[in-house]
């Protein structure tokens, strides 16, 4: 009897010892195909801007978070001006606790600078992103006398700097980029406030959601 259960157990654990070779194998290839690192269009890319980075050459997301109805897109418009490329335009998922916060990979980055420095004392802040987009979050407070009047249109830079594939045309073949035309001052209109008119139309590849 013992050498019949001795037959018996013996193909089992060997079945079975296979069988967890097998899953672990499996496990092991898919981990292999999903990769551990960010996606390629999740990275930025070094860019030669060459000595001033200008709007050009950022991509911008625009949520308002509390301020006022419509002054996404009335920002988005003031920004296109300065032919900043502005991904979309939405409603915040939470409401922040400043007028303007600037949010980018790290708080001393030029493109979050450059953002920075068309509003008035604004919470500028880094959370380590690898896509170096810039996200412009508009909350309580938040009015068109909080824009700089005179805006520097541009921020020295030495080398090169690293920025999201959208707004890298040169350096990632295949990927179309779009803009709005920049007006001339004299041509651009203006409403009593002193502010931009509100764009009717979205560039290609963006979206505005904001309500």
């Amino acid at each position: 009897m013992p050498r019949v259960a001795k037959l018996i157990i013996t193909p089992l654990v060997m079945l079975t010892c296979l069988g967890v070779v097998a899953y672990a194998v499996y496990w092991g290839y898919n981990e292999i195909r999903k990769g551990t690192g960010p996606k390629a269009a999740d990275v930025c890319v070094a860019t030669d801007v060459g000595t001033e980075l200008t709007g050009d050459d950022v991509t911008i997301r625009i949520y308002n978070s509390g301020a006022p109805d419509g002054e996404g897109k009335r920002t988005s418009t003031y920004l296109r001006y300065y032919q900043f490329h502005v991904l979309s335009v939405k409603n915040g998922e939470v409401e922040i606790g400043s007028p303007v916060e600037v949010v980018g990979s790290s708080a001393t980055d030029p493109e979050v600078l450059l953002v920075a420095g068309f509003f008035k004392d604004p919470v500028i802040r880094g959370d380590g992103r690898t896509d170096h987009i810039v996200d412009l979050s508009l909350g309580p407070g938040y009015t068109v006398d909080l824009r700089v009047e005179e805006p520097a249109e541009s921020l020295p830079v030495t080398g090169p700097v690293c920025l999201p594939q959208l707004a890298s045309a040169t350096e990632t073949p295949g990927i179309t980029v779009t803009s709005s035309a920049t007006p001339e001052p004299e041509e651009t209109p203006v409403d009593d406030e002193g502010d931009l008119p509100e764009s009717t139309e979205t560039a290609e590849g963006e979206s505005e959601s904001e309500e």
